[in-house]
């Protein structure tokens, strides 16, 4: 059975200005989601904040966004605000000393310059199970999920979901870790 979260303050957006996707991945992206509802997100390269900000409108309980554009960082923040938002600026360089427990992590732009700092994501995981969807191109996707797997050390508690094409010619690959006896289960 779902958990059903009770209303949280801080899901209106203070200032929001109703607006499309920046672009077509994003609208990808956000459109294979699953049921945000209570979810602890962390988005790795957020852009302007404009998944941050759906994600906190569909019902996520906490969303971290991190970029290392010091521009669209300031732009995220200018957007709109909430007690359920964090953008954070960071360069690529430092995203493996990120702290904090999530449910669900999401990497919009893996490339071979950040495989190194994404193997350790699952240490993020809240409860120790949740998912990771990486964004990029295949190859460097490919990497970091068996970068991750060895990192992680845990074999058979992985699952992966066949990788989705993006319009921009990169894809989505959706891994899920999970522990026995856990009900949580994102497809």
């Amino acid at each position: 059975m779902p958990n059903v979260y009770p209303p949280v303050a801080g899901v209106e957006l203070k200032g929001q200005q109703p607006h499309a996707a920046p672009t077509a991945d994003w609208a990808a992206i956000a459109a294979q989601l699953p049921n945000l509802s209570g979810e602890r997100l962390l988005v790795l390269g957020c852009g302007d904040g404009w998944l941050c900000r759906t994600a906190v409108v569909a019902g996520a309980l906490t969303v971290q966004g991190v970029d290392a554009s010091s521009p669209a960082i300031m732009s995220a923040r200018k957007m709109a605000s909430s007690s359920r938002l964090r953008y954070r600026l960071m360069p690529e360089s430092r995203w493996s000393i990120i702290g904090g427990q999530y449910t669900l992590i999401l990497v919009t732009a893996v490339k071979p310059s950040n495989i190194d700092q994404l193997s350790r994501l699952p240490r993020l995981f809240r409860h120790g199970h949740g998912s990771i969807i990486l964004c990029g191109d295949a190859s460097s996707i490919g990497q970091l999920t068996e970068a991750i797997y060895d990192a992680d050390r845990r074999p058979g508690s992985w699952r992966e979901a066949e990788a989705k094409p993006l319009p921009s010619g990169a894809a989505m690959h959706v891994l899920t870790r999970s522990r026995i006896g856990s009900q949580r289960l994102h497809d």
